[in-house]
């Protein structure tokens, strides 16, 4: 009987070593980061434009995306490439989501940076207005496409063809529907009741209350979290309750943050709630705990708040006449642009231009978020009050004095 020698461990360990760096089969490659974007902007007219990307994960065969379109790109290194923009790209008003992909195996496509375009001159909407009645106040549009309308002087939720700029029916929901929020299907909503203190779960494939709750004070605004396991609600008492969205039961125990909580954004994460009150107080709250962390006193009377979609900048639209512009991971104030009677928010297609209602003035205001100057103007007429985007990057603006206005962008 013959007794096989074992191979010492060394050297079975090189013939291992020698074995992977010799198999054919190709390493995956990493999966590409991009950090910065330089330049970010142009003005329309250039004939073109060389935009260096950094970030780690870069190899020879990563390609530069524009909105999915690749550009032509030149590989300096694992951590910069750079690629053209072309003038057909540049010839008006536009924003794109450039990206980084690198091929299989391994490989993917890196997180956007945003590249906007600015117009040669002040951008324009073809506006088309519904008249409705009713006192339209919010419009909420879910990423599947149904759009709601709260009308406060009916006590129902109007709907929405955005696609032909017209109304598609109604239903009952509550006394003084305040405002309607979405699931990330769009196949449930919620309706918060001033009046009666009630909160509604909707079928929002039926249009129908399927369930309703007596809350503690009046309610105003609402968000649900991505996992459906939490409903956050304002209220006018200046708490915040954190409910079941299915049963209204309390989850966490409601948040005294003060005053008349009029202002609400989640960050696109769905780590932070960011709430205001009408007495100058923005307040953080941690979804994972429900604990209040963070906070900005900017004085003045804030209404509505909005979240960049990159999570990076917080906007807080102030009646008494500007909007704030916030670093959310510094809370330092980057700018302060200044709009009268700034209520409603809004941020369109790639977050590129900020839609600021003036409620007094009737008056939509556009600012390009890149630079914080003024895009463009619409003139509503009346009480304009929220603004909402369709996947389409149509803009529907809900007009107190009984009107919806469906706005679109001009080539």
């Amino acid at each position: 009987m013959i007794i096989p020698r074992l191979l010492p461990l060394a050297v079975l360990a090189a013939l291992l070593s020698c074995k992977d760096s010799t198999d054919p089969r190709p390493r995956p490659a990493p999966a590409p980061v991009l950090t910065s974007l330089t330049p970010a902007t142009a003005v329309a007219g250039a004939s073109s434009v060389t935009v260096t990307l950094k970030g780690s994960g870069f190899s020879s065969a990563s390609q530069v995306r524009w909105d999915g379109a690749d550009l032509p790109t030149t590989f300096v290194s694992n951590t910069q490439l750079t690629a053209v923009v072309g003038a057909s790209r540049l010839a008006g008003f536009a924003a794109a989501e450039i990206t980084v992909h690198s091929p299989p195996p391994g490989g993917g496509t890196s997180q956007p940076a945003l590249f906007t375009v600015f117009g040669a001159g002040p951008l324009t909407w073809t506006v088309s207005t519904v008249t409705v009645g009713g006192r339209p106040w919010d419009v909420t549009i879910a990423p599947n496409g149904t759009a709601y309308v709260t009308r406060i002087n009916v006590d129902s939720v109007l709907r929405l063809n955005v696609a032909v700029n017209a109304t598609a029916g109604t239903f009952p929901t509550g006394s003084w529907p305040y405002e309607t929020t979405f699931n990330a299907s769009g196949s449930l909503a919620w309706a918060a009741h001033a009046v009666d203190h009630t909160v509604a779960v909707i079928n929002a494939a039926t249009h129908q209350v399927t369930n309703s709750w007596l809350m503690a004070s009046q309610p105003i605004r609402l968000r649900v979290n991505r996992e459906k396991t939490k409903l956050y609600v304002t209220h006018t008492d200046g708490t915040v309750a954190v409910v079941n969205p299915a049963t209204g039961m309390q989850v966490s125990p409601p948040l005294a943050i003060g005053g008349v909580l009029n202002g609400i954004a989640l960050t696109p994460d769905g780590s932070r709630l960011w709430v205001a009150n009408t007495s100058g107080l923005v307040r953080e709250i941690d979804t994972a705990t429900d604990a209040a962390g963070r906070s900005i006193t900017m004085g003045g009377v804030p209404q509505d708040l909005i979240v960049s979609r990159d999570g990076s900048t917080l906007y807080v639209a102030n009646e008494v006449g500007w909007v704030g512009v916030y670093d959310l991971a510094t809370l330092a104030r980057l700018d302060s642009i200044s709009v009268s009677s700034a209520f409603g928010l809004g941020l369109s297609h790639h977050g590129a231009l900020l839609w600021v209602s003036r409620a007094s003035a009737g008056i939509v205001s556009v600012y390009y978020t890149a630079n914080r100057t003024l895009a463009g103007t619409i003139t509503t007429g009346g009480t304009a009050r929220h603004v909402a985007f369709s996947a389409g990057n149509t803009a529907v603006i809900a007009n107190e004095n009984s009107a919806i206005h469906f706005a679109r962008l001009n080539p």
